[in-house]
């Protein structure tokens, strides 16, 4: 009697063991199938690009080395990764794109041109990396570069008002005179550019320091001025080495939402040529879309 309650009690016990495993398995098939019913629905899903990636870019779950081996530890975590058409090696960052909220946007400006020197090779540098600039310029050097203020406008950058003349001394004598010099600039940028509707100037070293009856002049004249809050330095000098200008960069870096960056594309900033790629990959790796001032 003894021994056929103990094999009852085996029984029992290899009955229940045999049930849970049984419920187990089929639990674990059940979350397989659900698992991989959610990826092949979604990843091939486009999502928003990610900020500052090529459009090409999406975002994906991480899927496990082996998915037939999938316990807890190996679901997705919310893990991510990029995943690029065509696996290009350096995808272009288009300006084009819409800015998104969250974006960090850079703005490359360039001062005092335009000049035959200088100009159509920063012209290149941005063509070839798919980016628009904002070019503040000297009316006076628009009719004896006129090709070249063309080649900016016709390759879909923004042209800016720097003044007329860049004649420091005159400007700074009276508002009027400062006013006067952007009148004559905007109606000089009109007789190459008639269609242009801009009203974004430039003060000759910038409205920080300039007493407000400069600002009131300029506002009420309905023009919008526009600094920087990053800067080379290359007007101190006229072949500044890269890695000064580099080392200015950085010391007014700051991850800025908004980053507003001077350079100058006048004659003899040829180091400002040579240190534009390497300025553009560093914003690039930063996050950084590009637009341009308007």
């Amino acid at each position: 009697m003894k021994n056929n309650k103990v094999v009852l009690i085996i029984t029992i016990l290899m009955l229940i063991v045999i049930g849970l495993s049984s419920g187990y398995i089929i639990y674990k098939k059940n979350e397989l199938k659900n698992y991989k019913t959610f990826i092949d629905k979604d990843i091939h899903k486009n999502i928003d690009p990610i900020p500052g990636k090529s459009p090409d870019e999406k975002l994906v779950v991480v899927l496990p080395a082996d998915d037939n081996k999938i316990d807890n530890k190996d679901k997705p975590d919310g893990k991510i990764i990029k995943v690029n058409k065509d696996e290009p090696k350096e995808p272009v960052k288009s300006s084009n794109k819409p800015v998104k909220k969250g974006d960090k946007v850079a703005y490359l400006t360039f001062d005092d041109g335009p000049s035959v020197g200088i100009t159509p090779q920063i012209l290149d540098i941005l063509k070839k990396n798919n980016i628009k600039g904002t070019f503040f310029v000297i009316g006076k050097n628009i009719a004896p570069n006129k090709d070249i203020f063309l080649r900016e406008k016709n390759e879909g950058h923004a042209i800016a008002n720097h003044t007329y003349d860049h004649n420091v001394d005159f400007i700074y004598k009276a508002p009027k005179n400062l006013v006067d010099e952007f009148k004559q600039g905007e109606n000089t940028i009109k007789e190459f550019y008639p269609d242009y509707k801009a009203k974004i100037v430039r003060f000759p070293g910038g409205s920080k320091n300039r007493p407000k009856e400069y600002r009131e002049a300029v506002r009420n004249a309905g023009y919008k001025y526009i600094d920087w809050n990053c800067l080379t330095k290359d007007a101190e000098g006229s072949h500044v080495p890269v890695d000064q200008l580099d080392s200015n960069v950085k010391k007014n870096f700051s991850h800025q939402k908004d980053l507003i960056i001077l350079m100058h594309d006048s004659d003899e900033k040829d180091t400002t040529v040579e240190y534009l790629p390497q300025l553009i990959k560093f914003l690039q790796d930063d996050g950084y879309v590009f637009k341009t001032l308007n």
